[in-house]
């Protein structure tokens, strides 16, 4: 584990611990509650490999490693689903195949019975996360969205301040929403099935896992997305294509949600910030032909710069 401090120590202020469960690392954070800053990280690696057993050791570790400088008695954590978060559960995730059923909250509360403990999705933390970040500035959105892109795509949603979870508890899942455009099918080299076994879903075009299927359809070889963003910047035009048709799709996205929840804008973080630049033309492109001018400039789209920690600071405040 590597740990990093981040702000000055304010010891007398009320600390949260944030945990940010991702596919190729964790990051664990504690969280000054009343300015809402990370005072100190620690990351550590994940990946495919993962067990329910490792990660709650990993967690329990990470926690162990804080409570030794700070006093803290409150633990949100974010992770991919699907969740039971009522029980804290994960059943099952893309990006850790041998996790199924983890039992991992109440196996971490075993181990540290005197924290209160809240699990939640880990797209709905980066968009409570950014939420706060938005509230700190001095503007509070009625509903505010995010969505994370990977493997797939996940999202997030704040309404009124509070996360929506829906009747399952996995609302939002945007990358599964249908996104059947004419203009968006007359761009793809094919049509590609989803993870979940339906065509059309948002993450068959602009996930990680869209970008190098349609690449290796146009060209027949397969590289990561910053090698076909590299090819893009040189002006390949394969590359260019497959970034046009992610770019498209978020457009799309952006469009339906302005006019399903009069969002005023769109946080997109993950895979796709290297590549925006050749995303934002087909994105304005769709957004202007799907979008009333009268409406174009109350949605904007924003892309998270770098590494962003709105998934710590969105877990730490899960419990209120």
């Amino acid at each position: 584990m590597r740990r990093k401090a981040h702000r000055n120590y304010h010891h007398r202020e009320k600390k949260r611990l944030g945990i940010d469960i991702g596919g190729t690392s964790l990051k664990a954070g504690i969280v000054n509650e009343k300015n809402l800053e990370i005072e100190e990280m620690i990351t550590a690696p994940t990946g495919p490999d993962l067990t329910c057993d490792d990660l709650v050791k990993l967690c329990s570790e990470c926690i162990e490693e804080f409570l030794e400088d700070y006093h803290f008695s409150e633990v949100g954590i974010g992770s991919p689903g699907p969740l039971d978060i009522r029980e804290g559960l994960i059943y099952h995730t893309a990006n850790f195949p041998k996790i199924e059923n983890c039992r991992l909250i109440p196996l971490l509360q075993v181990i540290h019975p005197n924290l209160k403990f809240a699990l939640d999705n880990d797209a709905n933390c980066a968009a409570y996360g950014y939420y706060y970040e938005m509230k700190k500035s001095g503007f509070e959105p009625d509903a505010e969205c995010v969505i994370t892109v990977g493997t797939g795509i996940g999202g997030g949603l704040i309404i009124n301040g509070k996360i929506f979870h829906g009747a399952n508890d996995n609302a939002f899942e945007v990358g599964h929403m249908a996104l059947a455009h004419p203009k968006l099918l007359e761009m793809v080299p094919e049509v590609l099935t989803c993870g979940c076994g339906k065509k059309y879903c948002f993450e068959t075009y602009a996930s990680a896992t869209a970008v190098k299927k349609y690449y290796t359809a146009l060209t027949g070889k397969t590289l990561d997305p910053p090698e076909i963003v590299d090819l893009a910047n040189k002006g390949d035009a394969n590359a260019k294509l497959v970034w046009d048709i992610a770019g498209y799709a978020v457009g799309l996205f952006a469009a339906n949600l302005f006019y399903l929840l009069g969002a005023r804008d769109l946080l997109v973080t993950g895979g796709l910030y290297g590549a925006h630049e050749h995303i934002v033309p087909k994105m304005h492109e769709a957004m202007d032909e799907n979008m009333s001018p009268r409406d174009l400039h109350l949605m904007d789209v924003v892309f998270a710069s770098g590494e962003n920690y709105y998934g710590v600071i969105g877990a730490a405040m899960l419990i209120r």
